[in-house]
């Protein structure tokens, strides 16, 4: 169907129940679907920072610091999830793709210029040992640290991202994804998917507080619900 949704999405806050009605999709439909919750778009250093960098700002300065930070989210993410790695979300294995790849596309289909410098920000989050090593390198090699200079172009932008999330899910059949949009950002995380119908659960937040308080939950608040119903 020309006009299938391309994706399927189920968002919430804690504590919706949204994905009791993602697990009943996978059962009642044939959809693909992807096992973990898709946080690429809301996690920090992912999509969505990535894109308000570029649009909103775009230090020149800052750039390069900003792509490698993105970079190196998708790779840690990407690996397999275990005791030392909480966050790994598997999503290569899990779609037979090559998210990492596909990310340095992305940046190089964003890129205008790449050029040779070093300034502070090259050195602002690394240790004293590397960067002894890189100024080594630099006087040894006559080499200076590689910089990159990204489009600010939203329409350019958003298109890339579009297609980056399309290389990770080239599915015929729509694709069901659990948590995929910051649920405080709706309409801009839609927009960085192609053709995504997306499903919110909500719920009455004193619901909400009424469990947490229960499950001892709530950190520095001065009542206690399962004190008082258990009374």
């Amino acid at each position: 169907m020309k006009n299938q949704n391309k994706y399927i999405g189920v968002s919430g806050y804690g504590w919706t129940g949204s994905s009791a009605l993602y697990e009943k999709f996978i059962s009642d439909y044939d959809f693909n679907y992807y096992n973990y919750e898709y946080s690429l778009i809301w996690d920090l250093n992912g999509i969505l920072n990535l894109f308000d960098f570029l649009v909103t700002s775009n230090d020149p300065f800052l750039t390069t610091h900003r792509t490698e930070s993105f970079l190196k989210y998708i790779s840690k993410i990407d690996s397999k999830k275990w005791f030392l790695n909480p966050n790994g979300l598997n999503i290569s294995y899990e779609n037979n793709s090559n998210v990492l790849k596909h990310a340095e596309k992305l940046i190089d289909n964003l890129t205008i210029l790449r050029y040779e410098n070093m300034d502070r920000t090259t050195f602002s989050d690394l240790s004293n040992l590397n960067i002894l090593l890189i100024k080594l390198k630099s006087r040894i090699f006559k080499k200076k640290h590689k910089k990159t200079l990204l489009t600010n172009d939203i329409h350019k932008v958003r298109l890339e991202i579009k297609k980056f999330q399309d290389n990770i899910f080239s599915k015929t059949k729509p694709t069901l994804l659990d948590q995929p949009a910051s649920i405080h950002r709706i309409d801009e995380s839609i927009d960085l998917f192609t053709n995504m119908k997306l499903i919110i659960i909500d719920r009455d937040p004193r619901d909400i507080l009424s469990d947490l308080s229960i499950n001892n939950a709530l950190l520095g608040v001065d009542f206690n619900l399962k004190r008082d119903i258990t009374k």
